[in-house]
């Protein structure tokens, strides 16, 4: 298992999709700078093998579409800060503008992403998913300690390991999405990576998607999970702009030691609930 560094990403509304997307044309830049509204697609439930997990399985869940972006991260953070009953701790600064905008958020702790994904939820008006350790204060400031999840609510989340692995697979057992093949050609159509990324982030949504329609699982930025190893080592999945193929594979995962700290190249997508 590897130990490296990571970011963080935020959305506003969200249009749902109800069935499976296959290879749609990718979004270009410019829409997705202007988007207010990422959508969420349907994950079916299912069940896979996977190599670092074993056999795992998950009901059907929503996931967000593209990687939580710069702008969209950057608007919850000014509803944090002009709302007055928010009580939310301020998020870490960072840049939006038209130029970065359509970039994933990145460099954001596992623990600032979850608060952000209550934060979205309560100015949605859902209700938030994870709670102080009395099972019933939203957790606002600071670092909460033994986090709880309320798994009924219907508000954003982080995926879990499973749910994210059985989102990228799409119902296929090859090493990746599109199959097993890892010459640069056929990598470079579906993510971002060391060789042909420059170990830079670039826009979400333009390579193109996994049979399900959902974008940079294999590349861009790696993405928090929920989970945890050994109690203390929160993990993140998929390839980012600066690994090389074997780390876009379907069961490739990372771990770091500290929830408190964020990572150049990880950022986080927003899963959620069936209503």
């Amino acid at each position: 298992m590897n130990i490296r560094p990571l970011v963080f990403l935020t959305l506003l509304g969200l249009t749902v999709v109800g069935g499976v997307n296959t290879l749609a044309t990718p979004e270009t830049p410019t829409e997705l700078k202007a988007s207010t509204e990422p959508s969420m697609v349907n994950v079916p439930a299912g069940s896979v093998h996977s190599k670092s997990l074993g056999e795992i399985s998950a009901p059907s869940f929503l996931l967000a579409k593209f990687e939580v972006t710069r702008n969209q991260w950057q608007r919850v953070k000014v509803w944090v800060e002009n709302s007055t009953k928010s009580k939310y701790d301020p998020f870490t600064a960072l840049v939006s503008d038209a130029d970065t905008a359509g970039l994933p958020v990145a460099g954001v702790s596992w623990y600032e992403a979850v608060r952000w994904c209550n934060a979205l939820s309560e100015m949605e008006g859902l209700t938030p998913v994870y709670l102080k350790s009395d099972g019933i204060s939203v957790w606002r400031k600071g670092e909460p300690g033994h986090l709880r999840r309320n798994m009924t609510a219907d508000g954003y989340r982080l995926p879990t390991e499973a749910e994210w692995e059985l989102a990228y697979r799409a119902g296929r057992q090859s090493k990746f999405f599109w199959g097993d093949d890892e010459t640069i050609e056929t990598v470079s159509r579906y993510g971002w990576y060391t060789k042909n990324a420059d170990k830079k982030p670039r826009p979400v949504g333009t390579v193109e998607p996994n049979p399900l329609g959902l974008y940079d699982m294999a590349g861009n930025v790696s993405e928090w999970c929920w989970d945890a190893v050994a109690g203390t080592y929160r993990i993140w999945r998929g390839g980012s702009c600066a690994t090389y193929p074997d780390e876009l594979a379907a069961s490739c995962r990372h771990s770091h030691g500290l929830a408190s700290v964020g990572m150049p190249d990880v950022g986080f997508r927003i899963a959620r609930n069936r209503r």
